[in-house]
């Protein structure tokens, strides 16, 4: 039944997060989390090349996980455009959460 809704959910990240709409936090290096009014979005990321993307309720527990893995070498498909789709928004979350434009501008402006 929620299968359908975890390409809503990616997809609405990755519009949020472009436009502006939703902000992200890093709580360690492989974490990005993001709030809402009913609980949390979290994208974890390891050596393994696997991201998990788990949402999670006020309190923070563990609702429900999707787990994708970078399958370039075998011939799943949708089990590596997922891995792509949360491969994005993990840039752009993570961009946006240690405000790496922000740095670079700075940088910019006090060394060129």
């Amino acid at each position: 039944m929620t299968a359908e809704k975890w390409p809503q959910l990616i997809d609405g990240l990755i519009s949020k997060t472009h436009s502006g709409a939703v902000t992200w936090s890093s709580p360690t290096e492989d974490t990005l989390v993001v709030l809402f009014g009913a609980g949390a979005v979290r994208i974890t990321y390891n050596e393994h090349r696997y991201y998990t993307l788990t949402l999670l309720n006020k309190e923070g527990r563990v609702l429900e996980e999707r787990i994708a893995k970078d399958f370039s070498r075998v011939d799943q498909v949708n089990e590596q455009r997922l891995f792509e789709v949360i491969h994005t928004l993990w840039e752009l979350a993570r961009r946006q959460a240690l405000k790496v434009n922000d740095v670079w501008d700075q940088a910019l402006k006090e060394l060129v």
